[in-house]
């Protein structure tokens, strides 16, 4: 396939960036990928920490905080930090619940029991 780039009636940098994509071509898209092991592992997403994940997501690749978002790229953090967490407590089986530092009274939940949508 490379050799079909390299052919191609596009810019050098372009045909760069393509082969640099080929490498990743065989590989599952992490956000299916991340749903697939909180299913196996019995654990709920809300959708803030779907929506948060998928902002993390964006500004890994480059993507500054709007002006003025800084509260909530505080929050997605915490979101991701606890799911993360929760992930890891069922993995180790070391607690069936969780300090759920997302939200404002920092409530103890079920492993399962994903952090609430705020309001």
């Amino acid at each position: 396939m490379a050799s079909s780039i390299k052919r191609a009636d596009i810019s050098d940098e372009a045909k760069a960036a393509l082969i640099r994509k080929l490498a990743n071509f065989h590989k599952v898209d992490q956000r299916p990928l991340l749903k697939a092991v909180l299913a196996a592992l019995d654990l709920q997403m809300s959708a803030d920490e779907d929506a948060a994940w998928v902002r993390r997501n964006k500004a890994a690749h480059g993507s500054p905080i709007p002006e003025g978002k800084q509260l909530p790229a505080i929050r997605d953090m915490e979101l991701l930090r606890g799911l993360f967490q929760r992930m890891l407590l069922r993995i180790t089986n070391a607690a069936d619940q969780y300090i759920d530092y997302a939200s404002p009274t920092r409530p103890f939940r079920r492993l399962e029991e994903a952090s609430p949508v705020s309001t």
